[in-house]
């Protein structure tokens, strides 16, 4: 059994975190967007060993008007000469195939672009198991 747990997303007009020693940003591709961070947290509770394969179909943030899939991090950054926060809280991703023993656990940050003025509704995680965690309204 998983338990899944996910922040309100944050709505940003640019992500900037360091990797590897350098640099990144992450901004909206459409006029009127903005990124919606969303830090989440994943716990293998019961099994033995889960493996998990991260991608766009792993989860899915539900809004009024529409749902969003997250995008891969790695894909849309752009090296930047930008300082990162100083808690660089942005730097760890959810993506990729993870292996997570019992009672072990993966969290980080997940990326979507949505329209600025998006109202959520929850976040379903469809990876392994089905959980969903509703947002208040």
């Amino acid at each position: 059994m998983l338990s899944v747990g996910a922040h309100k997303p944050k709505l940003l007009d640019k992500v900037v975190y360091t990797a590897q020693g350098k640099n990144w940003v992450i901004t909206p591709q459409e006029e009127n967007f903005k990124i919606a961070a969303v830090r989440a947290r994943v716990v293998n509770l019961t099994s033995t060993q889960v493996t998990l394969s991260v991608d766009e179909n792993a989860v899915t943030l539900n809004a009024k008007g529409g749902d969003f899939k997250p995008f891969e991090p790695g894909m849309r950054a752009l090296e930047t000469a930008e300082e990162a926060p100083e808690d660089n809280i942005y730097s760890a991703h959810i993506w990729g195939p993870f292996q997570l023993y019992k009672n072990f656990e993966v969290a980080g940050w997940f990326f979507f672009e949505v329209p600025e003025d998006t109202e959520f509704s929850d976040i379903a995680w469809v990876n392994v198991e089905f959980v969903r965690v509703s947002y208040p309204q």
